[in-house]
């Protein structure tokens, strides 16, 4: 009996010790956040344009867009470390969300696309967006103009089945968005009944400790049916972490370095879990 107590209380002080660190991890997440916020409102890292390579190591320009009351500033240690991979193009924007329009997001997200494109000639750009940003994306690339402008979406922690807290936006944002984001609302059941643009695909990384999009399952993309939509679950701290993890960074390489194209001719053999573990099996 002493021993079964035994193992119960050093499991308790061992859950009690993890679940500690993974709070010290996300707060310190929000911390650099806050800390790097002022900083995003000056192009501190510009972009910088140029034609892009037909033998680049990335493919395509890869746009990096931030969520909700965010701006830049997310994305600088994710841009900084693909220039440290000697990637072109990588560009970071800001768009307004406090005005609480999705349309009004989407438009702004559309210019942006529109002139990264002009001014390096690629035919499609990769984008990578955190929380709303995500939906802003996705919502772009399957409809109207910007159907074949986007390959590749990776999205991190995005609410892709609504978000249950998003009726707390309403005391700091102005619009609709607090009613777009709840679960089965028109916007988010009519964006999921939209499949991408054919050679495009979508992937959702998100971790099942983020509490900003509760529960997480409301990460998740709905697979079955569609072979370009995939999701990826990481072991991060929360919703936060998913823009400084390392670990997040090197999946986000292998994924826009993968030929989707490939991967759509051989889909008939073409297992998620096993690609999954192939890839982090390559940023070991």
């Amino acid at each position: 009996m002493e021993d079964i107590l035994e193992n119960k209380s050093l499991k308790t002080l061992h859950l009690i010790k993890e679940l500690s660190g993974v709070a010290t991890k996300e707060a310190f997440s929000h911390i650099r956040a806050l800390h790097y916020y002022p900083f995003g409102h000056t192009n501190l890292n510009p972009n910088i344009a140029v034609e892009h390579p037909d033998f680049g190591i990335n493919k395509h320009p890869v746009l990096l867009v931030h969520g909700v009351i965010h701006n830049r500033s997310a994305f600088f240690a994710l841009k900084s470390e693909m220039q440290k991979w000697q990637w072109t193009n990588v560009f970071t924007i800001n768009y307004s969300t406090w005005h609480g329009s999705l349309t009004g997001m989407i438009e702004d997200l559309a210019k942006h696309v529109q002139q990264i494109k002009k001014e390096t000639g690629a035919s499609q750009i990769d984008i990578v967006a955190h929380s709303l940003g995500g939906l802003v994306a996705r919502y772009y690339m399957t409809t109207g103009k910007g159907r074949g402008a986007i390959r590749q979406l990776i999205t991190l922690g995005t609410a892709h089945r609504g978000a249950h807290l998003s009726g707390l936006l309403r005391f700091f944002l102005g619009g609709s968005l607090h009613r777009d984001l709840k679960k089965n609302s028109y916007f988010i059941e009519s964006l999921n009944e939209v499949s991408p643009p054919k050679n495009s695909r979508v992937v959702s990384i998100y971790t099942r400790r983020d509490k900003i999009v509760w529960p997480y399952t409301n990460c998740l993309l709905e697979e079955e049916g569609c072979s370009q939509y995939l999701n990826i679950e990481m072991d991060v701290a929360g919703h936060m972490s998913l823009l400084y993890d390392k670990s997040v960074f090197f999946k986000i390489h292998d994924l826009l370095l993968e030929d989707y194209q490939e991967v759509e001719k051989h889909k008939g053999h073409f297992q998620p879990g096993h690609w999954i573990n192939q890839l982090e099996e390559d940023s070991l």
